[in-house]
C-alpha cells in the first residue's frame, strides 16, 4: 500500500513539470506570413516538368522559376528575386536568394487539370530558415501551402504563390491544459485516500 502511494505523489509533481514545460513554450506568431508570388510567364520565368517515379507516380519538378516577397510580408525586400526548386520525388524544396536560403521538404502534393492549365498545389514544412525569417515568423519553423499554375502544354508557370507560416503552438497548449487537469485529478484522489 505505501508503493502505491509513494507512486502516486510521485505523478503530482512529475506532471505538473511536463504541464508547465508545455505551456511555457515559446509561441509563435500567426500573424506573420511569408508569402513569395509571381504571375505571368515573363515574371515567373521558370518550368514545371513531369516524369514518372515509382510504383506509376507521376512527380514533379521546377526549372528557374522566379518568386518576388509580397510588399510588407516579410523581411526581405520585395525587388529581391528567389528562385524555387522542388522535386516531389525527393521531397525537397527551396528558395534561394544570393546567401539567403530557405528549405524543407514536401509533405503532399496534388496535381488538378484545368482546360490550358495545371494547377499543382504543394504542403511543405520548412526546416531550414534564415536568421531574419526565424526573427520575421517568431520561430524555428514553418508550415507552408502554395500552388503552380502552369501551362499543360509547355509546362510554364503562369502563377505561383508559397505562403510561409509559423506552426500553430495551440496544441501544445492544450496538450499542457490536459496534463496539468490530469495531475490536479490524481492528486485529489490520493488526498481523498
Amino acid at each position: 500500500m505505501s508503493k502505491v502511494l509513494y507512486a502516486s505523489k510521485l505523478i503530482f509533481p512529475v506532471l505538473i513539470v511536463l504541464a508547465f514545460s508545455m505551456v511555457s513554450v515559446p509561441t509563435a506568431s500567426a500573424d506573420n506570413i511569408l508569402d513569395f508570388a509571381c504571375s505571368g510567364t515573363t515574371q515567373c520565368n521558370g518550368t514545371i516538368g513531369s516524369f514518372l517515379g515509382n510504383w506509376g507516380i507521376t512527380n514533379y519538378d521546377s526549372t528557374g522559376i522566379t518568386l518576388y516577397q509580397g510588399a510588407g510580408s516579410g523581411p526581405y525586400s520585395p525587388t529581391t528575386p528567389f528562385q524555387l526548386t522542388f522535386n516531389t520525388s525527393t521531397g525537397a524544396i527551396g528558395l534561394t536568394s544570393g546567401s539567403d536560403t530557405l528549405s524543407g521538404y514536401i509533405s503532399s502534393f496534388g496535381i488538378f487539370s484545368g482546360n490550358s492549365t495545371k494547377d499543382l498545389m504543394l504542403t511543405a514544412n520548412w526546416t531550414n530558415l534564415t536568421p531574419a525569417a526565424q526573427a520575421f515568423l517568431d520561430s524555428t519553423i514553418g508550415a507552408d501551402s502554395g500552388f503552380l499554375i502552369y501551362l499543360s502544354n509547355s509546362g510554364a508557370v503562369s502563377s505561383a504563390d508559397i505562403t510561409i507560416t509559423a506552426p500553430e503552438p495551440g496544441s501544445l497548449l492544450l496538450l499542457g491544459t490536459g496534463l496539468f487537469a490530469l495531475g490536479a485529478l490524481i492528486k485529489r484522489k490520493v488526498n481523498l485516500s
